[in-house]
């Protein structure tokens, strides 16, 4: 497992040291995550529902009208209740339906009716003539074509020779359905799901018959027309039979009828939205209404077309780019407006006919943002801990922290200088004596020497730099910005001079003479972390440090006590010069430079 902690760490420093080959491998791991998401069985049904839920909507508030609607007549529970023999042997009553199909003239019929596999005549004398008789006089006054379904060896469903003949070859179509992994009916195949023995789908035939060129696969426009209402077998029979020929007509004329089974728990199919106008909640609706939704489609808008594949794969490209937007309120704004725009933007495609499922890229666009936030985080977090590692000990705890908060990591995370007004203390300890003493004496007061200098400095939100021989140098401006560095500088020098006695008093217990001076000096300074081998030192460069440090060694200022010099540069901007300054009670003289 070793070697793999040590892989996944060389591949997270990779990532937050950034650079143009990262970015490049990162987008195209998010590209082909994209086109992967495609492949996934759950990710598609994922999809398929929320198309499904887009196409109710549509039907809802927006629907399709249609120039050309279709009529079901419905075998419904009260016409097996009107029909007293079993469904078998309903060749009189088809063969009534048959002939008031040749009084209506409707434009085309279809028959989601399977009918026999076997001669009655041995249990019903004349009852095969009697369909035949029906079959015979429609035949030449209305298209007619009538389902065939497989067997269980997929196959197709053997007719009766006598009704094979009298019918003909091409009248008969295939009633198979093609239902998606959800066993969800959407999709229109114009030649079928499965070898049905049959050249096309029984709603492919019958908009043929009337004129319709072939419409392609896609699928089924399930925004055209209303609610379906079937007109019960049993009512045209009986129409038929009181001579109502006008109100045959006014029904059925001219119009695409399809004739099959709605009943409760036969011949079912889940379909995307409630199409029976007695079951408006119940997407199982039966099998002669898919029939009848799928006619729909393609006698007037055709089925709906998905956008091509390179479409979408243009934009699952578009929405990795995510990966390369840098943070910000403007990314998270435009970032959070896709989630609404683009489903909303892919319904009113739905609305036009066409589709483009939103769902993979607004995926692929959260995986992109989120996986840049969280290399962001790692670079960050990367960088607020070498800054603790750098000035931990140089700055105050809250210096620090505003420090890390305030300076965010970059984007490739390098190390750079840049170029920064700040001011330079330069304190120093002339005491010939205390260097004359035994090791611990010296250590005992170069320690308290340098803990003063640094709880003043970072008392004024400084940078104390390491004591070296008797002088200690700090930066005031960088790496903490500040508004005002000469006025900082200053406030840590008096707070030096005004604390002093309470660790120089050891000196004064021993008879030892001790001066204290402090060089104040401002201008332009180079400042940040140096790439220096395998370390990465903050570095502070820039003629102002040797000017302090200059006035903090000039021998002609040498006095028992503490003295503090500053540049004419910084007297400027402290507006004074040769001021007096209040100590406490007692006052000293700034001797200028």
């Amino acid at each position: 497992m070793n070697w793999l902690l040590r892989f996944i760490d060389r591949i997270q420093l990779r990532l937050i040291q950034g650079g143009s080959l990262v970015n490049v491998l990162v987008f195209a791991g998010l590209c082909l995550f994209g086109f992967a998401l495609q492949s996934f069985t759950s990710f598609q049904a994922a999809e398929w529902k929320l198309y499904d839920r887009g196409v109710g909507l549509i039907r809802t508030f927006a629907p399709s009208t249609v120039a050309n609607d279709v009529v079901v007549v419905g075998i419904d529970e009260e016409t097996f209740r009107q029909f007293s023999e079993p469904f078998a042997l309903w060749h009189p009553h088809f063969a009534d339906l048959l002939q008031a199909f040749v009084l209506a003239k409707p434009s085309v019929v279809g028959m989601d009716i399977v009918l026999p596999d076997r001669s009655y005549e041995a249990v019903v004398p004349g009852i095969d003539r009697e369909l035949m008789r029906g079959l015979l006089q429609v035949r030449s006054e209305v298209p007619v074509f009538f389902a065939q379904t497989l067997d269980d060896t997929n196959r197709p469903r053997p007719i009766f020779a006598g009704f094979r003949a009298l019918i003909g070859e091409d009248r008969f179509a295939s009633a198979v359905l093609c239902l998606d992994e959800d066993s969800v009916l959407r999709r229109h195949l114009a030649d079928g799901c499965a070898d049905s023995g049959s050249s096309s789908a029984l709603a492919s035939k019958m908009a043929q018959a009337l004129g319709v060129s072939d419409r392609g696969l896609g699928l089924v426009d399930f925004r055209a027309g209303g609610m379906i209402e079937p007109i019960p077998m049993h009512r045209i029979i009986d129409l038929y039979k009181q001579g109502e020929h006008g109100k045959l007509r006014e029904l059925l004329g001219g119009k695409p009828v399809l004739v099959g089974l709605v009943l409760p728990l036969e011949d079912r199919l889940r379909v995307p939205v409630a199409l029976q106008a007695l079951e408006p909640e119940n997407r199982r609706v039966p099998g002669v209404m898919a029939h009848a939704q799928l006619l729909r489609t393609l006698i007037n808008h055709g089925p709906i077309q998905q956008v091509p594949f390179w479409i979408e794969g243009v934009l699952i490209a578009l929405a990795c780019l995510w990966w390369f937007a840098p943070h910000g309120f403007q990314k998270s704004l435009v970032y959070w407006s896709l989630f609404v725009l683009l489903p909303l933007f892919s319904l009113y495609l739905l609305w036009l006919g066409i589709l483009l499922m939103p769902a993979g890229i607004l995926l692929v666009a959260k995986t992109a943002f989120v996986t840049r936030q969280g290399v962001d985080w790692l670079r960050i977090e990367h960088h607020r801990k070498r800054l603790m590692e750098a000035f931990t000990g140089h700055l105050s705890k809250a210096a620090l922290q505003r420090l890390v908060h305030e300076q965010p990591a970059d984007t490739d995370v390098g190390l750079k200088t840049e170029q920064v007004h700040a001011v330079v203390l330069a304190c120093r300890l002339h005491a010939p004596g205390l260097l004359a003493s035994t090791p611990s004496v010296r250590l005992s007061g170069f320690s308290k020497y340098y803990e003063a200098i640094k709880i003043a400095v970072n008392k004024s939100g400084g940078m104390v730099d390491r004591l070296q021989d008797d002088e200690v140098l700090a930066w005031f401006g960088t790496p903490l910005k500040l508004d005002d560095p000469e006025r900082a500088a200053l406030e840590a020098a008096l707070f030096i001079r005004r604390e002093s006695h309470t660790w120089l008093q050891l000196l004064q217990q021993d008879g030892l003479v001790y001066c204290l001076q402090i060089g104040i000096a401002s201008g332009e300074l180079v400042a940040g972390r140096a790439a220096l081998g395998d370390a990465n030192p903050f570095v502070v460069i820039g003629p102002a440090i040797e000017q302090a440090r200059t006035l903090a060694r000039d021998s002609a200022a040498l006095s028992e006590g503490t003295s503090i010099r500053v540049c004419p540069q910084t007297a400027a901007a402290l507006k004074g010069h040769g001021m007096a300054l209040d100590t406490g009670g007692k006052s000293y003289q700034l001797i200028l430079n």
